[in-house]
């Protein structure tokens, strides 16, 4: 499909033309003057088969679809400017939002900070496993520059567990995430070392059930490490703690005012 076809009057243009076919040629030009020419098509809910991992299907905006094939920013741009609720809805079927399809396929790292800018909130919000777009930043092998911009938008992000009580920690050394990432996340929230799943998988266990890669067994080594150094500060207070507690209370020495007798 060429410019010429889109400047056929709508009644008589094919159907592949449509902004949904556009975007799934990721014909990106095309799309931005589609935009530009029909931007109601902006606002169409489609039906798009196997949109997640090609097995199930869900009934998405134009920027969903956009987003789960990675477009670059400015595509994310004018779609928010033809419909900018679009950006804030969520798809049908797990109820995510674009920044959370765009987490869940690695879309550039432009796109998430466009999806950021025109809605923040989105970093908060929980799809219907209870799961942040920094979860699937974590299990997609995000880039360090993803996850930082998710951290600065919602540092709380990293105490948030989904409906099985999963941290994005957890899921970040299950999936072998890198040792960056272990580390931001374990900077926003350091307790989150010992913190449990709901069937009781701390972080190291998650990390020595994913795998024997090599970036599992630094994230294992590094754990070990981190959940030592802790036990010691921990143990270095309380022995400060005993020493205080166990030592002489000081005498308080009273001194009597004694003025001199003049002559």
């Amino acid at each position: 499909m060429g410019f010429k076809d889109l400047l056929q009057p709508r009644a008589d243009r094919s159907a592949s033309a449509a902004l949904p076919d556009l975007i799934s040629h990721e014909d990106w030009q095309l799309v931005l003057m589609e935009c530009k020419m029909w931007p109601r098509d902006a606002s169409t809910w489609t039906v798009r088969e196997g949109f997640f991992d090609g097995e199930h299907d869900s009934r998405v905006l134009p920027i969903h679809q956009a987003c789960a094939l990675q477009c670059p920013p400015e595509v994310v741009d004018a779609l928010v400017d033809c419909y900018p609720r679009g950006v804030e809805m969520r798809e049908e079927a797990f109820k995510r939002t674009p920044l959370h399809v765009a987490c869940q396929t690695n879309a550039p790292v432009e796109t998430i900070e466009a999806l950021i800018h025109h809605c923040p909130q989105a970093c908060r919000v929980k799809d219907c496993i209870g799961r942040l777009p920094i979860h699937y930043a974590c299990s997609h092998d995000a880039p360090s520059s993803v996850i930082e911009i998710l951290l600065r938008e919602f540092p709380a992000s990293a105490g948030c567990g989904d409906d099985n009580g999963w941290l994005p920690l957890h899921v970040a050394c299950r999936r072998g995430a890198s040792l960056y990432v272990v580390e931001r996340l374990l900077d926003c929230l350091p307790q989150s070392a010992d913190m449990a799943t709901n069937k009781g998988s701390t972080p190291l266990v998650c990390a020595r059930k994913g795998g024997h890669s090599r970036r599992h067994e630094d994230i294992v080594e590094y754990l070990e490490a981190y959940i030592q150094r802790q036990s010691s500060a921990e143990e270095k207070k309380v022995e400060d703690f005993t020493t205080r507690m166990s030592m002489p209370a000081t005498a308080t020495i009273h001194h009597r005012n004694v003025h001199a007798r003049g002559a």
